[in-house]
């Protein structure tokens, strides 16, 4: 008879701290925003993108818009009714108001390029009113005003970029670009919708490299800072929990330098809802341990 002895870690989502996008910002000393959520449906909290706007397209990433001029009217352009628009309104006012008031919410260089290409999105929709036939005024006025406030999202988050000097001894952004550290560790955060790539993609290594740079040089400075990722992203979310586990990791740990992540909550929509999903320690306080013994013959 044989004893094995296997050791697992679980989270029960129920238990996640949730907290809300403005808690948040007066608690970190920096908050960096995913373009999964900045161009995040408000009106219905569980898709990533307004793909209500792409009749019959099917869901693309941000990658993707910079290529997506082949999507012109030809293609077809949808809205959904005035009351789901409506909500994308409000929210993303709300967003924008959070944003203006809050100067510690940031992102990246490449974010903000993606970014710059979902507005171009939207703008090519309104700029095709032949192919809305079913759309009315009140709905083109309702998609302008939204456009608007994504445009000044994006110049706020623009200006508040800041250059990038990679560490003697570490280029963390790199570092990461060149890793597996986004692929599910202990069948955590796996995706279910889309296949993982070989390596992470520039944008996402540049954002958790940059917020872990951030962590990182604070504490070696003896300021030591509270930093925080919000996106709903699972690469992203690997990255930081996996980078835990790495030597690099543990030269951050070792110095009080950490990073956590968020995923927006089903509250997002009303409140700016959070739930804290990982960080970079290289064990989500949150999981407990799980022991089972298995009887072999």
């Amino acid at each position: 008879m044989v004893h094995v002895k296997i050791q697992t870690r679980e989270v029960v989502q129920e238990d996640l701290p949730q907290t809300t996008l403005d808690v948040l910002a007066k608690d970190m000393s920096r908050i960096y925003l995913d373009n999964s959520v900045l161009s995040r449906d408000y009106g219905a909290p569980m898709q990533s993108y307004l793909d209500y706007l792409r009749h019959g397209m099917e869901q693309k990433s941000p990658d993707d818009f910079g290529t997506s001029n082949r999507w012109g009217s030809s293609n077809g352009w949808g809205f959904p009714d005035g009351s789901r628009l409506q909500q994308q309104h409000d929210h993303t006012k709300s967003f924008l108001e959070t944003i203006e008031v809050y100067e510690n919410i940031v992102t990246s260089p490449k974010i903000i390029s993606e970014y710059d290409q979902y507005i171009y999105l939207l703008q090519d929709a309104t700029h095709n009113p032949k192919s809305h036939p079913h759309s009315s005024y009140d709905e083109f006025v309702l998609l302008e005003e939204i456009i608007e406030f994504h445009q000044s999202i994006y110049q706020l988050l623009r200006q508040r970029l800041t250059p990038y000097t990679p560490l003697e001894k570490i280029d963390f952004p790199k570092f990461l670009r060149e890793s597996t550290l986004h692929r599910p560790y202990e069948g955590k955060f796996q995706k279910r919708m889309t296949a993982v790539t070989a390596r992470p993609s520039f944008a996402d290594a540049e954002l958790v490299g940059r917020a872990i740079d951030f962590s990182y040089q604070s504490a070696l400075k003896k300021q030591p800072s509270k930093v925080a990722i919000i996106a709903a992203d699972l690469d992203i979310v690997n990255l930081v929990r996996n980078f835990g586990t790495t030597m690099e990791g543990a030269a951050c740990r070792g110095l009080g330098a950490s990073v956590e992540v968020y995923f927006p909550s089903n509250d997002w929509q009303n409140n700016m809802g959070v739930n804290f999903q990982s960080d970079s320690t290289g064990f989500n306080k949150y999981e407990t341990e799980k022991t089972e013994i298995i009887v072999k013959p």
